[in-house]
Parts: C-alpha cells; structure tokens; sequence
C-alpha cells in the first residue's frame, strides 16, 4: 500500500500503523489511530470488541470454489454480503471448528526472512511508524495445513455438513418467521401494493401510446 499510495501523500502526512500483537489491550488500535487524528479520550463511545474468527484451512478452500462456482452472480460487496456472508460464512463457517489454514512449518524461514525484508524497508521509509515495527514479526507459527493438501474426500465431508448447517440456520430463520405472523402479514402487504403501484404504471404507459 506505501509503494502504491504512499508517494501521493507528503512524507508528513504519512502513517503506519501497526496492529498489535494478541493479548494488547483491545482499544490499543483505536488509541494509535486515535492519536494520529487527535482525537481526545472519552470523546468517542467504544462499541464491545466482537470476535471475528478465522475460516480453517477445509472452509477457506470449500468458500474458493462456491465463489468460482458462482461466477459474477453477486459482483457487488453488499449484494454479497447479505447472502454468501450472512447465509454461509457467518452463519456456518465460522463456526466450525476446522484445521487452522497456515503457510506450514516448512515455510516458516521464508515468512520470517520476508518480514525482516519488510521491516527493513519500512525503516528506511519516509513515514511515521505509529506502533511497534517488531510487531510485525511471526509469533508462535505452528503446524498447520494449506487448501491445497487437503484430500478431495476431506473437502466432501465438510461440504455436507456445511449443508447440513445452512439447512438448520434456514429451518431457524423460518421459526422465526412463523412465531412472528404480524411482520410477515405486512411484508406480504408491503408486495401487494408494490405489485399494485406497477400495474397501475403499466396501466398509465399503456394510454399514453398513440
């Protein structure tokens, strides 16, 4: 991103901010991007921290091919969102508890010597480091596997209970619907006249051709 937008910026007005390691305090992000912008304490009302747990190696592999599978059905962000995120990955994914995805330890030399590589760089970049550059050093690598060790078997087997997940969320989200007759009678109200505001269009389009 610096290599890309960074030379747009004056060199005094350029910021890196690191993310903190696991276990910093949960507003410590906050506090650093906070402090560029001069934003005081107590001025903003901090929302409660959510999780946002990561897809294991089978889930990550398993979300690849359903977005190639669908092509450009859902090219936009929100589009997406409101049905592959909410219906699949909220809903399923992140849920399970699957192989963690990693680059492996055979790789671990690699990912370290591109982050000293890194570092490097970014010291001798014009910008002020807001942050701690050690703290983009790998901690704690382990064992773990890439999509594409996983065995076609492997994948079948998440795959069904994947659907057998988006089935239970969909049998819950129709509960839903059924305990509450009172939005559904207006959702159906809400199309009913919507319907009816088209046909009258229709209708007025029609008489206005010579």
């Amino acid at each position: 991103m610096l290599r890309r937008w960074g030379d747009l910026v004056p060199a005094q007005h350029r910021y890196l901010v690191t993310v903190p390691p696991p276990g910093a305090p949960r507003d410590l992000l906050w506090q650093r991007f906070a402090g560029i912008l001069g934003i005081p304490d107590g001025l903003c009302e901090l929302a409660e921290p959510t999780s946002n747990p990561s897809l294991g190696a089978a889930e990550i592999e398993l979300l690849r091919r359903v977005n190639l599978a669908l092509g450009d059905r859902y090219p936009l962000r929100t589009p997406y969102q409101k049905v592959v995120h909410r219906h699949l990955v909220d809903a399923v994914l992140k849920r399970r508890e699957g192989v963690s995805f990693g680059v492996g330890l055979d790789r671990a030399d690699w990912v370290r010597e591109l982050a000293e590589q890194q570092i490097k760089e970014l010291q001798d970049y014009p910008c002020r480091i807001v942050g701690d550059l050690d703290e983009l050093r790998p901690i704690a690598m382990r064992e773990s596997l890439s999509p594409d060790e996983l065995s076609e078997d492997q994948l079948l087997q998440v795959a069904v209970e994947t659907i057998v997940g988006m089935l239970d969320n969909a049998d819950t989200l129709s509960q839903r619907l059924e305990d509450q007759p009172d939005n559904v009678n207006v959702l159906a109200r809400l199309r009913t006249r919507a319907a009816g505001g088209v046909k009258r269009r229709l209708r007025l389009a029609t008489r206005r051709e010579p």
